[in-house]
């Protein structure tokens, strides 16, 4: 996503990252990822190469946004905690996507949040008709069943999901193996 917004479209982007453990606070299992550090070198190690491939995406491609830990609102906590509950929305309640519609809300920004289609994974199809032949994993399919044509997530049928309101997901129908002949095609392979 990040590639193709700033090298094929020629559009500025701006990455944010959640540095602190927002996963995992399940006793007895270790608190967030002990991948963070290296998570956050590692992107921008790849800002570094993108931009030296291509200098024009210097300034479209800001350093990432380190987000220190932020508290999460009562009411925002219910209604995930609903969704998750109620609808089997995300396998753990206490994840980076509770931090991140926080945030949206908080900033009252639009922000877009990558997810990719997984193929294969039939038993978790039900019903989903935005791509009958694919199936998404039990973390996004509330999501994907609540879709709209613009890539926001519809509180229409279930009235918790408004949390979402300043999450669009645009990657949402991109496949991996589009990606891989987009970088193909516009030379970011080695990316």
């Amino acid at each position: 996503m990040v590639c193709k917004r700033v090298i094929i479209e020629k559009k500025p982007i701006q990455t944010y990252y959640l540095n602190f453990p927002c996963d995992g606070y399940y006793p007895p299992y270790p608190l967030g990822r002990d991948s963070r550090e290296v998570e956050v070198k590692v992107m921008e190690k790849l800002r570094k190469m993108i931009i030296k491939q291509f200098p024009y995406t210097e300034s479209l491609f800001p350093r990432t946004i380190l987000v220190e830990e932020f508290p999460i609102n009562k009411e925002v906590y219910k209604k995930l905690r609903f969704l998750h509950e109620e609808y089997n929305h995300r396998y753990r309640l206490i994840d980076q996507q509770l931090y991140m519609v926080q945030y949206s809300l908080h900033k009252n920004k639009i922000f877009e949040y990558a997810i990719e289609l997984e193929a294969g994974l039939l038993g978790w199809n039900k019903g989903i008709s935005v791509l009958s032949r694919l199936s998404y994993n039990v973390n996004i399919n509330l999501i994907v069943e609540n879709l709209t044509d613009t890539f926001k997530i519809s509180n229409k049928k279930i009235p918790e999901l408004k949390v979402f309101k300043n999450i669009i997901v645009p990657s949402i129908k991109t496949y991996r193996k589009d990606m891989i002949e987009e970088s193909r095609k516009y030379n970011f392979t080695n990316i």
